[in-house]
């Protein structure tokens, strides 16, 4: 039977000679409690197992306890949070000092008390219990929740490096291999983009399965973004790792993933480093060997291997050891104890005691200067008498309980009114123990230190649970981005079609030379159309994966940044002179950093820093820019200013999109952009900022940048002597509309189609020069219809037009053979442009 058939805290009750049973249980059952006894130390264990109890307690029975305070002190090693009692009437200090001290019992409670105080204090301590049992279950919720990967059910990308951290120096100190294996999976955007992200979605858990499947138990496996995987492998050498690579690589290559709809194949990359390397000395050292040897493996075809090879004292004492352990445990100082009693004579003597524990003292002589003290200072212990001045020590209490609701400040109530009806009102009120004058002072002593104890593992679960809280808000602000991403990516679609066909109107009119009048709205709509294209590339940024080759390039980090402050001079600069403010520039810019990136891109993200740093300074200060090259992995550029800070409320929503605390002159879209930026780039932005003090934005820049291979149109032979004719297909009618104007213009034969099916029976019907197919079309997507038009018609040239923008990589484009790519909205001479240079291209392969 578990503790779960009964809806009563249970409590394990130890009794050897079996006589005190029947005295307790029926008093603790009528407290609510349900009770499970045992005879023998050897049932104890397998009843723990079974029942699962809040409070295990032991019956004193006059005879040598050892054997059961030490079954008891293994219990509790085993379960911290589980609250331990002895029943005994033995007063001898050091039978109490072996009970609170060497065998961590928590309370020992008076045998020849009257059932109900027993009860009373039983009660207590099951509250303490379920206390930290919820702290306990939130904690390994939340850790569960913070630590794997939403869509895999694998470690997440900070939970896998963790373990990197711990396998590495396991393996460090017990001098054993540890193998790092990095899987890359082989054109996946491709996947996405032919087959849709539900697909997939699907594809990567079924990879994640497949890893997790083929692996040892001892092996550790993780999501490390997107479409790479990362497994760990201790007690693992080069050659295991390599046998590793080699079993999971057949695996993939042989594997069909497969659902209602598609059954597709694909092939993975595989980078393999050990701590046998060399350059492997620390965690971060292994991950960029493994990192590096995947770019290899995928610079040298894909669906392979590479390696990286190898280069060449008493009780008191006793407590004293015990209190600094605690402190170290809770990371703080000095643990206070606020003592509250009447009596100066009591307060200076309970005084000592506490201190000689080398614990800080806060003393009150009446309620109400001790209120004052509480919420002055937050004391990690009260000792609290009943009777004195000014508000009783229950009132007190309960105030205690009501200031620090939310965090646990254990409560010892030391008085000489041993009256059963004190004790049961001490406990109601939430009291953790009750002592009655006069006090033992090892009795004390012990009773201080099991509570202290209480609190360390209280404020321990605390503190996790609130650093779980941040990482599961930071996963689902990830989580929310990534919604918000294909929100913008749909309506930029929509968005783009329609300025697509706008655009194309108004151009077609411009051509037919309009009065001036009509010239002059027509030029004012062809500029609205680009700036509303303008806003949807920014859009766009949300759903971009990486950027293209288009604008990549050796970039110099100090010219770039001096290029940002040029540009906002008139922010830092004019503007602030005209208001009577001055902004100092200081640079800290190490000479010769350069990185491969689209320079645009960065000077987006740093002139929205810039400008936000001003922001920030309205009565002037200092904007500092620095830059530095950290080892051989990364670059990092740090934006800093002495203005007003930022709220930790605000830290947190600052890359947002469209949060802003600057609605009247702001969208909220320059940090979320700048973040979206970087982060495609697989680099890191932070800020670091206090009230009053200013703020620091970090970008971490990782060096080298990867690079794709740009296509080159193959030219086909033609030798056909007619007019050229082009098949349009978009399943939106007034895009069809303006093509097949813009192009029967000039001389074109046009013929369109609402979808891809309809688009191919076109062309087994006759031939055409030229397909200009939309991505985004009902049926079988725009890859599949290029794909379809080549293998029926290889000479005939594919013109991809995609409402997505221009974010689309060489390797996809180059694998469909598609031969130009046109980002809607398209302008007339555009399109012109294009479809003239897809019919010349075979003449002059002919001429050639």
């Amino acid at each position: 039977m578990s503790l779960e058939s009964t809806a009563k805290p249970a409590l394990l009750l130890i009794d050897l000679t079996g006589r005190e049973t029947e005295r307790l249980r029926p008093v603790l059952e009528d407290a609510g409690m349900g009770v499970w006894p045992v005879n023998t130390l050897d049932e104890v264990s397998t009843r723990v197992a079974a029942v699962n109890p809040s409070v295990v307690a032991l019956c004193d029975d006059g005879s040598d306890l050892g054997d059961a305070l030490a079954l008891m002190a293994r219990l509790k090693g085993s379960h911290p949070y589980r609250r331990s009692i002895v029943f005994s009437d033995r007063q001898d200090a050091d039978f109490l000092a072996d009970c609170l001290g060497a065998h961590q019992i928590d309370q020992v409670i008076a045998q020849s008390a009257p059932g109900e105080a027993m009860a009373a204090q039983v009660a207590s301590a099951v509250r303490t219990a379920s206390l930290l049992s919820e702290l306990v279950a939130t904690n390994h919720q939340l850790s569960r929740s913070s630590k794997t990967d939403s869509l895999t059910g694998l470690y997440n990308h900070g939970h896998i490096l963790e373990w990197l951290r711990i396998e590495h120096k396991r393996a460090s100190r017990d001098l054993e291999p540890l193998c790092c294996v990095m899987v890359d999976l082989d054109h996946f955007k491709f996947i996405n983009d032919t087959y849709g992200h539900r697909f997939g979605d699907f594809v990567l858990k079924g990879v994640a399965a497949l890893l997790e499947g083929s692996v040892r138990e001892s092996d550790i496996v993780g999501r490390y973004g997107g479409e790479e995987f990362l497994i760990l492998a201790p007690k693992t050498n080069t050659h295991g790792g390599l046998v590793l690579a080699e079993k999971l690589r057949t695996l993939m290559e042989g594997h069909s993933f497969q659902d209602q709809v598609f059954d597709v194949r694909l092939t993975a990359s595989f980078g393999v480093a050990t701590t046998d390397h060399a350059g492997a000395n620390t965690p971060e050292g292994l991950l960029q060997l493994a990192d590096r040897s995947l770019f290899e493996a995928k610079e040298g075809g894909r669906n392979r291997i590479v390696v990286a090879q190898s280069e060449s004292g008493g009780f008191a004492s006793t407590v004293h050891a015990e209190i600094d352990a605690t402190q170290a445990a809770r990371g703080q100082g000095t643990p206070t104890v606020l003592i509250m009693d009447d009596s100066p004579l009591m307060v200076e003597m309970l005084s000592s005691i506490v201190r000689s524990m080398g614990l800080r003292v806060i003393e009150a002589y009446d309620g109400q200067e001790a209120l004052e003290r509480l919420k002055a200072t937050p004391p990690d212990l009260v000792l609290l008498d009943v009777n004195v001045p000014g508000a009783d020590g229950f009132q007190i209490c309960r105030q205690i309980r009501t200031i620090y609701r939310d965090s646990h400040v254990p409560v010892i109530f030391v008085t000489s009114d041993k009256g059963l009806d004190s004790q049961l009102q001490g406990y109601e009120s939430g009291a953790d123990d009750y002592i009655t004058k006069p006090v033992v002072r090892e009795h004390l002593i012990a009773k201080i230190h099991a509570q202290l104890r209480v609190k360390t593992l209280h404020d321990r679960l605390q503190t996790a649970n609130a650093k779980l809280r941040q990482a599961q808000q930071t996963a689902m602000r990830s989580e929310r981005l990534k919604a918000i991403g294909q929100l913008a990516g749909g309506v930029a679609h929509d968005f783009n079609n329609v300025l697509s066909s706008i655009l194309g109107h108004a151009q077609v009119l411009l051509a037919k030379s309009p009065p001036a009048e009509i010239e002059h709205g027509l030029r004012a709509i062809e500029s609205i159309v680009d700036e509303g294209a303008d806003t949807i590339r920014r859009l766009l940024f949300f759903t971009q994966p990486a950027p293209g080759d288009e604008g990549i390039g050796e970039i110099d980090i100090a010219e770039l940044l001096e290029d940002c402050l040029n540009l906002t001079r008139a922010r830092w600069k004019d503007q602030a002179d005209k208001q009577g403010v001055h902004c100092h520039i200081e640079r800290q810019l190490e000479p010769g950093l350069t990185l491969r990136a689209v320079a645009v891109d960065l000077r987006e993200v740093f002139t929205a820093l810039i400008l936000n740093a001003v922001d920030a300074m309205p009565q002037g200060g200092t904007l500092t820019l620095s830059a530095q090259r950290r080892g051989d992995r990364e670059i990092l550029v740090e934006v800093q200013d002495t203005g007003v800070g930022i709220a930790p409320d605000v830290q947190r929503q600052i890359f947002d999109p469209f949060f802003t605390t600057k609605p009247e002159s702001g969208a909220g879209l320059g940090l979320s952009v700048a973040h979206g930026i970087v982060t495609r780039m697989r680099g890191r932005i932070e800020v670091v900022s206090k009230v009053g003090a200013g703020s620091t934005f970090r970008v971490a820049l990782p060096l080298p940048a990867a690079s794709v291979t740009a296509v080159t149109p193959v030219p086909r032979a033609n030798d056909r002597q007619r007019q050229p004719s082009v098949l349009v297909i978009d399943d939106e009618p007034h895009i069809r509309e303006v093509f097949s104007e813009i192009l029967a213009d000039q001389s074109y034969e046009v013929v369109t189609a609402a979808d891809g099916e309809a688009g191919l029976a076109h062309l087994q019907a006759r031939d055409f020069d030229v397909v200009i197919t939309d991505l985004g079309i009902p049926g079988i997507s725009g890859w599949e219809v290029a794909r379809q038009v080549k293998k029926m018609r290889p000479d005939v040239k594919v013109v991809l037009t995609s409402g997505w923008g221009n974010d689309l990589d060489s390797e996809t484009v180059d694998r469909t053979h598609i031969d130009a790519v046109l980002p809607k909205p398209v302008s007339l001479r555009a399109l012109l442009d294009c479809v003239s240079a897809m019919v010349q291209a075979p003449a002059a392969a002919a001429a050639e």
